[in-house]
Order: C-alpha cells, then structure tokens, then sequence
C-alpha cells in the first residue's frame, strides 16, 4: 500500500464515520435493534466491565439461570483487545465504538486483501465497499448482534494470509478471534478456506494446519473452558425446530438483487421475525457488484467464487434441502445450528467472483461507472439499515430493583412476558430466569421438575412457578411481573436462604454467609450430626470447597446445585470458582502472545532494515 491509496481509503472510512457519527458524538445513543443489544450484550459488557475495574475477572454469572460459567462465554469478551472501549468508557458509546471500529478493520482488511490479489485502486475501493456495506453484515447492527460483526470483520483478512502463505498472521487472526467474537463464523470461513487449499493442497493445506495449531495454543485460555461449558450446555442437543426456523429459504436468494425485495422489519414491512430477515434475507453485495461476479465467470478463477456461493446456499438451505438429513450428519457441516449462516459463502464467494469480473474489466469508464453505482446503491441501503435512537427508555434504572434486589443474596424469577430477564445483570441481582446462547444442561432438567413440564427453549427459561420446591430450593423469594403496566415485586413466602445447613429435620440457617463476589462463598455456622451444607449454585467443574481450611469434595445436590458434608461442630467453609487449570493456561497464554509479539515485531524490524539497505 502507498500513499495512492489513501484516498480511496479516506472516502470508505469517511463514508463509515458518517454513518455512525450520531452515536459517536451523543453517548447516550444506541444503534437502533430489535432488542439483542440492550437486553443481552448490554447488561453482558456492563457487569464485564464492572467486574474487570474492580480489579477481578469475571469467570462467574450468578444474575441469570440461577448461575453459569461467564468468561467460557467468548461473547463476554474479557480478553478480545476490540473490547477495549468497554472497560475504559461509558458502556453505550462503547458499542458504537466497537461497531464502528470493526466496520473500519473489516473494509480495509477488504481493501488490502483486493491489492494483494494484485486488483488496481479503484476495484480494491469497489471491492472493500461491496464487502463493507454489505447488508451482510450491516445487517448484524439492527439485529443487535455486534459479535457477529467483529467476527465477519476478520473474513479479509484471513484470505489475505493464507494468500501470503503467513502461518504467523493467519494462525494469530483466528486465536484473536476466539478470544470474543462469534466463533460460528470464523469457524465457517475457515472452512472456507479449507476448500479452497484444496486447490493447492500441497502449497495451503500445510498453511492451514499449522496456523489451526498456532491458533489453539494461543486462545487456549479461552478455548478449553468455552469447549467445556459447550459440552455441558443446553445446545448439546437442540430441539428440530430451532434448525428448521433459521433455514434459508429458496426465496431470499432474491435479496442477492435487491436487499429490500421482501420488505424491512425496521418499517414493519417484513412478513415474518426479525431473525430470520437477519439471519436469512442478507446475500446482497449491491446490483454492480452482482454484475461484476457475472462478468466473472469468464474467468475460471471465478468458478470457485461461484462454487463456494453455490455451496452456502445449498447448505444455508436446512431443512429446505432435500440432502439436509445426509448433510447434518457429516462431523463438520453439522456444527451450524443456524444453517442460514452458511450464507456468508455466498456473499464471500460472490466477492471473490467479483474480484475475477473487475480484473476483466478494460474500459475505464466501465470501471467508474460500476464503482460509484455500488458505492450510492449500497450506501443507500446503509443509512435505511443504521440509525440511533435514545437508550433512556429501554436502560434507565428501575430504582424498586435496585432498593429491593440489587446485591441481595436472594433470588427472583421475572415474568415469561417481561423481555429482557439478563437486565438483572445491570443491578447485580440474582435472576432465576435468563436468556443466552449457553446455559447448563442441567439447569433445563431442573427446570422441568420445577414447573413439570418443558420450561426452557435453546435459549430462553420460563419459570413461573416459584412456590416449588426446586425454587424455593434455589431461594427465589420474590416474582417480578406487572400490575396492569406497571412493574411489581411480588414476595414466595417459604423461599430458603441459598446457603444453609440441610439437617434431618429440615434446614437451620448459618450463623454467616458472605458472598464477596460471584466467585467466592465464606459460610460458618455450627452444624448438628448428620448435617450437609447446601450452596444453591450450580454444581459445575471448577467450585472447589474447603472444610477448615481442608479441601473437601462437592457432591451434586437437587440435580443442579452442590453440597458437602460437614462434621457436628463449629465449622467455616469456602467454596470458589475458576476455569479447570486456569493458572496454567494464564501463563501459557501470557507466554504464547508475548513471543507471538515478538516475533512479529522481529520480522518487522528485518523488513524496515532490508529496505533501508
């Protein structure tokens, strides 16, 4: 890249600032969304942050489903260096700012990949705006879905190092990546990638290996405990409907010509959820960049641009393929529960078709033409897709919730019909109902004995009935519903404390129970023979107990909480919480990224010096 390419730089990322400048400049605005950002990344950043600036990690959630793994959850991001604005700024203005800077690092990722493939200025602009302004992933900001973003951000760039054959900067991008982004699309692009080696398997394949390598040891740290909470979680096993309600239907191919051809959930012209036009109806990259993959086919390096978009639709299809049976059942194509997602191979393999049509391409006036029609199609579509809106109505504080449950080592259960039950994270309150793409497996068997039938979707709970034994159990002491419009607490007479001794003849309270933080229990009390001490926390691997200082095992309790024995006596007990081998895999990560630094830096440093010589 040379200072020739500033320009057109300069206007795609004008162009990308304009369009988010409302939020940058009045941090009390949010991206406008159907409700994802405010009620599920908002309150996850917000206690991640808060955790993080009192100088402790967040590896625990005790605010919803009763309790569940946190930093597993790469969506919490604590290590992603793109989340940086949250732990340093206001956590709204940090959203726009996390947007905006992975619609940057996607278009110039876009814009470098195209010079690579040796593609002159002006297509490399074309090119980067095609990808950039997508709806594809313009698409993610009114979904609320911003991990989808950063994910689909890194797509370029991936391309542009296995062009390069850089084992070092694809194998860094991808440990970067499950640090916090959405893991389902790296996942995708890499096999992507993956078939294309195939080409040249000899000269890719070995690239693909090793940076697959390099990229586990380096997000190690994240990958084993999310593997862990994955393998323990609700998505073990998801329900047929689910599959079948984010399969690509025939229809939204019609989107590769005009996004807007079904109509648009922002002005109610959609017939269907929001989801699915999001995750279903996204396969545009502007009509002239549609006319540019068909100008491709004269070459055959387009074919496999073609091939690749064939193939997302065939496979983003679900259950509306004829082959979907065989096809979920193959190891690697069956990981997406969202088949729809295998649409980003259309969009990219479009792009890469598209690369082939401009490299066609003689007539400069054709070039321009084609250049600004995408840039002002796209760009319209861009400003009908983003806009701000006040946060104030969907995040002001409910100052009942923070008088009555803020902090209290109790529990409640929201109304099925309240719409954000994870807005309890905002108030460190403990909710018994939740909403996420992971939480216990068990937690939806104990769900079901609590209300006696299903209670929880693929990532939703339902639980109203908190006079239950289970619930009660759990120390649900209060139901938060609504009085015609109006919010209520209502109280479950009986609820147990969450900590207590579990005797023959019922349950005693401790004489003290201190919950510091999420990760930490310190109860003492005097237990009469034949006594168990119960904490109503999830039993999952990493609480550890200590009986006086001596290291006691847990044992599950009610199928989902944990309990241990305890002598007759005076006694005091810890339990606390951290990913298995955390310290281990702390230091390996320290150790791996410092020299992964370094060596960057090396090369670097070589290369400024051949030059100067």
């Amino acid at each position: 890249m040379t200072r020739k390419d500033a320009p057109f730089l300069l206007v795609l990322f004008a162009a990308v600032l304009a369009l988010f400048a409302p939020g940058l400049v009045d941090p009390s605005l949010l991206a406008v969304n159907f409700g994802d950002l405010q009620g599920y990344h908002f309150p996850l950043r917000f206690l991640a942050a808060g955790r993080l600036q009192s100088g402790a990690l967040p590896f625990w959630n005790p605010y919803i489903f009763a309790g569940l793994p946190m930093f597993a959850n790469p969506q919490t991001g604590t290590l992603y260096p793109g989340s940086l604005p949250f732990w340093t700024f206001p956590v709204g203005w940090a959203f726009t700012a996390f947007l905006t800077a992975h619609l940057l690092w996607g278009i110039l990722g876009a814009y470098l990949w195209a010079r690579a493939e040796r593609i002159d200025r002006l297509g490399a602009f074309t090119l980067a705006c095609a990808f950039g302004f997508s709806p594809f992933l313009l698409y993610r900001i009114p979904q609320g879905v911003p991990t989808h973003l950063a994910a689909l951000s890194f797509i370029p760039w991936c391309w542009m190092a296995l062009r390069a054959r850089n084992v070092w900067m694809l194998g860094g991008l991808w440990g970067v990546q499950v640090l916090g982004t959405h893991p389902q699309f790296p996942f995708l692009n890499a096999l992507a990638m993956g078939l294309y080696a195939l080409g040249r398997p000899k000269e890719r394949l070995p690239v693909l290996v090793k940076s697959a390598a390099l990229a586990g040891a380096l997000a190690a740290v994240q990958l084993l405990p999310l593997l862990r909470f994955a393998g323990e979680s609700s998505r073990s096993a998801l329900p047929e409907f689910f599959f079948n309600a984010y399969s690509q239907p025939l229809r939204a191919l019609g989107t590769i010509v005009c996004p807007g051809l079904w109509g648009d959930p922002l002005r109610g012209t959609f017939a269907g959820l929001p989801s699915e036009f999001y995750e279903e109806y996204a396969v545009s990259i502007g009509l002239a960049g549609l006319v540019l993959s068909l100008l491709g086919l004269r070459s055959r390096r387009a074919w496999f641009g073609w091939g690749l978009a064939a193939a997302g639709a065939l496979l983003a299809a679900g259950r509306n393929n004829p082959l979907a049976g065989l096809i979920g059942a193959l190891p690697l194509l069956g990981y997406s529960r969202v088949p729809a997602r295998f649409s980003v191979w259309i969009v990219w393999g479009l792009i890469l078709a598209a690369a082939e049509g401009w490299r066609g391409l003689k007539n400069p006036r054709w070039k321009v033409g084609l250049a600004a029609f995408l840039f002002l199609d796209l760009g319209f579509w861009a400003v009908r897709t983003v806009s701000f809106e006040d946060s104030a109505p969907s995040l002001s504080p409910s100052v009942m919730m923070r008088e009555r449950l803020a902090g209290k080592p109790l529990r409640f259960a929201t109304d099925p019909k309240i719409a954000n039950p994870n807005k309890a994270m905002l108030y460190r309150a403990s909710n018994v109902n939740g909403y996420d793409a992971f939480f216990l497996g068990r937690f939806v068997e104990f769900a079901y004995r609590a209300e006696g039938k299903a209670a929880a979707d693929p990532s939703r709970s339902y639980l109203t009935r908190v006079e239950s034994p289970q619930l009660k159990g759990l120390g649900v002491a209060h139901t938060l519903t609504f009085d015609g419009d109006r919010p209520v607490l209502r109280e479950n007479p009986g609820a147990l404390p969450i900590a207590r001794l579990k005797t023959a003849n019922g349950w005693t309270p401790l004489d003290s129970a201190v919950n510091p933080r999420p990760e930490r229990w310190e109860l003492s009390g005097t237990a009469p023979a034949g006594a168990s001490l119960v904490l109503a926390v999830p039993r999952y691997p990493g609480w550890t107990a200590t009986l006086d200082g001596v290291p006691v095992a847990t044992r599950l309790h009610d199928g989902l909480t944990q309990a241990v024995s305890v002598p007759p006596g005076a006694f005091h007990a810890v339990f606390r919480f951290s990913p298995p081998g955390w310290a281990g895999l702390a230091a390996l990560a320290a150790l791996l990224w410092s020299a992964w630094i370094a060596s960057g830096c090396a090369f670097a440093l070589r290369s400024l010096r051949a030059q100067a010589l």
